[in-house]
């Protein structure tokens, strides 16, 4: 095979996915549109990943892959697969092992770039899938929001919720604010936090509502409900990082999402008995909120009342889940 001149790089980080690596690889190579490179971070897995991985190098010189001595985590994985990116590549997408792709996601997301040079990001719907691949929902169904489709500058409505998933989003090199996209700090929102930089940067997105990637939910993925409390920690971090970067019009919408943020790890860390922190996170919500709101001022008194910090938690519990059948009604 002639070297190809990639016009896209895309970023796969893996750890001990073996049992999902060939659907990911195997996604990309069956790809319409052939001007890429597939770089893939091995952070150190133990079992038969680097097998894999040599298997494909083998075959395709597209297929290009490095190994960590040692487990860096994700994001700095991801890091390092930007750094090893041809200078001739002017777009980039993130690919973890546990997902893939449709036939025609690069040449859908690349024609509507090309069409839209002013565009830093283009983002598509994806599927949300079980771990043997059966299809569970769409993911803009499951966040419930999302921009028009088409070009847009939805940074508000990103602040409070993710509706761009990384799987379907392609970056315009151009437009990346840094050498690493990627904020080490941040392992849950590092996406995330990219897409609101550059749309605080005032760059457009454009959003395309097909379907071209699937989102693998299983039990080591990082997204599964059990991450909630970190993925909200980092949220909050994240949010407070980004107060530089906000223009004075869109402050008011930090603001309110950080308070969101807090109350809903407030809320969390109530119910999971960790009252004292609860507490001090509850009086900083109320600081950063400039709106009465009911379910601050139930928190702060569950958390305030004389009783064992389980007691609390479980009546929080029960007030919480009340309020929910009576809002569901």
């Amino acid at each position: 095979m002639m070297p190809i001149q990639p016009k896209v790089s895309i970023l796969m980080a893996t750890y001990n996915y073996a049992r999902f690596l060939p659907t990911a690889i195997e996604s990309v190579l069956a790809q319409e549109m052939g001007e890429f490179e597939l770089i893939i971070g091995d952070n150190a897995s133990e079992d038969n990943t680097p097998e894999i991985i040599a298997q494909y190098a083998s075959r395709d010189p597209r297929v290009k892959a490095f190994r960590n001595p040692t487990n860096l985590g994700i994001v700095e994985n991801f890091n390092r697969c930007f750094l090893r990116m041809s200078p001739q590549s002017l777009y980039f997408i993130l690919l973890p092992a546990d997902d893939w792709w449709t036939p025609q996601t690069l040449k859908r997301l690349l024609e509507v770039a090309q069409a839209n040079p002013q565009v830093a990001l283009v983002h598509a719907d994806a599927y949300r899938t079980d771990e043997t691949g059966r299809v569970l929902n769409r993911y803009n169904e499951f966040m419930g929001q999302r921009p028009p489709e088409g070009p847009h500058r939805a940074v508000e409505l990103l602040m409070y919720t993710d509706y761009i998933p990384a799987q379907a989003a392609l970056v315009n090199r151009k437009f990346l604010p840094e050498e690493k996209p990627f904020d080490p700090e941040l392992r849950y929102v590092h996406d995330l936090n990219l897409w609101l930089k550059l749309l605080l940067g005032g760059h457009p997105a454009f959003y395309l509502a097909e379907p071209l990637a699937y989102i693998r939910k299983h039990s080591a993925a990082q997204t599964i409900q059990a991450n909630i409390e970190p993925r909200l920690r980092e949220e909050v971090r994240m949010l407070e990082k980004l107060a530089p970067l906000t223009p004075p019009a869109l402050e008011p919408s930090r603001q309110d999402a950080l308070a969101n943020r807090l109350a809903a790890l407030s809320f969390h860390l109530l119910g999971a008995s960790k009252v004292e922190e609860a507490q001090a996170l509850l009086e900083k919500t109320a600081q950063v909120c400039p709106q009465i709101r009911l379910d601050l001022i139930v928190a702060r008194w569950i958390a305030g009342l004389p009783l064992s910090q389980r007691i609390r938690a479980q009546i929080w519990n029960l007030a919480w889940s009340t309020a929910q059948v009576v809002r569901r009604a």
